[in-house]
């Protein structure tokens, strides 16, 4: 019912200045809010700023493909000479002069010192810390290097771990107390979130990054369970869109293999070169079959690709600096991961297809789990 008193509650003066308002509202709000896409600026090749009220640092010290009982006996030692040198009397002096909070992590790909400044993070202090860190503990490493390869030997007598040691890498475990030292002086990547933009640091490294070792085209181990672990690598990814398009490929193949009894699908994207691991019980001629049915392009592939973006979504949520550490970690121009997304929708064929042709023509390598119940 409409009374003659009533008044009109949008007149034609207000929405006309909705119109102009609205988009300076709009622009205001996404600055306010904390972005979940941010790209950040390449302020050299390894270093990486995103703009942020709290200011904070990432030190990424890389590693090796992180599948290898010897890739996280090297991650262990050089996590635990890092937690050591913090018990630097000139370490802890600095940190405490300048008030920053530092917290060791680690992943499969690297180890990083996450540090949190009450003010911006000052140039020449961050270039002293990092000197002193490539100095190695003054400690007796015996007791921690008999420790930690006692945990690799453990580690590496899984029978599925074995199989991936001989696969990945060829070569022995060989710690000592200089492996330190190789590992501190490898190439070092920051991710700074900082109100303004920090000076770049001069990063030496004289130790090469290390690649993927040759390993063994084909090999046979004992486990529990029989079953056939097949192995690809595929090239690093050259843009934001190809690194996405690895990924696609990873949750593409599984929505593929579904169809497969007792199949799993591991996937560790490195910037050395990527690796794509199935592990299946069914019989290779069937897991030919279907890698050979699949195509870059159908229901399938957007399937595939809404999915990604729904784990990147909440990938995101948990950690706002994901993507730019995706960016800075593989060497790609930055990029919002939209557009990324967009390229790869738009590209998805030309992205993809050429992955599937590498894997429809057979594993690089192959392992072979016997159980071992059986003679």
């Amino acid at each position: 019912m409409i009374f003659s008193s009533d008044k009109p509650l949008f007149n034609r003066k207000y929405l006309l200045a909705l119109v102009w308002l609205l988009p300076v509202a709009v622009l205001l709000l996404s600055r306010l809010a904390p972005s979940s896409d941010e790209v950040g600026k390449a302020i050299a090749p390894d270093q990486l700023w995103v703009e942020s009220e709290k200011p904070q640092l990432t030190i990424y010290f890389s590693q090796g493909t992180g599948l290898t009982t010897r890739d996280a006996a090297r991650q262990a030692l050089l996590l635990e000479g890092l937690k050591l040198r913090f018990d630097d009397p000139q370490i802890n002096e600095l940190l405490y002069a300048q008030g920053w909070r530092v917290k060791p992590q680690s992943s499969s790909l690297y180890t990083a010192l996450s540090i949190s400044a009450a003010e911006s993070i000052d140039s020449e202090s961050l270039a002293n810390l990092l000197n002193l860190l490539k100095q190695p503990p003054p400690i007796d490493w015996t007791p921690i290097i008999e420790r930690i390869s006692a945990e690799a030997y453990l580690a590496g007598q899984n029978g599925r771990q074995r199989a991936l040691d001989g696969l990945l890498s060829s070569s022995e475990l060989q710690l000592t107390a200089r492996t330190y030292v190789e590992l501190i002086d490898q190439p070092i990547y920051l991710l700074f979130q900082t109100p303004s933009e920090p000076l770049a640091q001069a990063l030496e490294s004289h130790t090469a990054l290390s690649s993927l070792q040759p390993g063994k085209a084909s090999i046979s181990v004992r486990s529990q369970e029989a079953s056939t672990i097949s192995l690809w690598q595929t090239p690093a990814p050259a843009d934001s869109a190809s690194y996405l398009a690895q990924q696609a490929l990873g949750v593409l193949i599984s929505q593929s293999l579904a169809q497969l009894p007792s199949t799993a699908i591991q996937q560790q994207l490195a910037p050395q070169g990527s690796l794509l691991l199935i592990e299946t019980t069914a019989e290779q001629k069937a897991l030919a079959a279907v890698l050979n049915q699949i195509e870059a392009e159908g229901d399938l592939v957007d399937s595939a690709i809404d999915k990604l973006e729904q784990r990147w979504a909440r990938t995101i949520e948990q950690k706002t600096t994901s993507w730019s550490e995706a960016i800075l970690l593989y060497n790609l121009e930055p990029e919002s991961l939209a557009t990324a997304f967009k390229r790869l929708r738009s590209d998805s064929q030309a992205l993809l297809q050429p992955l599937l042709e590498h894997l429809k023509q057979g594993a690089d390598r192959r392992a072979r789990l016997f159980n071992a119940q059986q003679g």
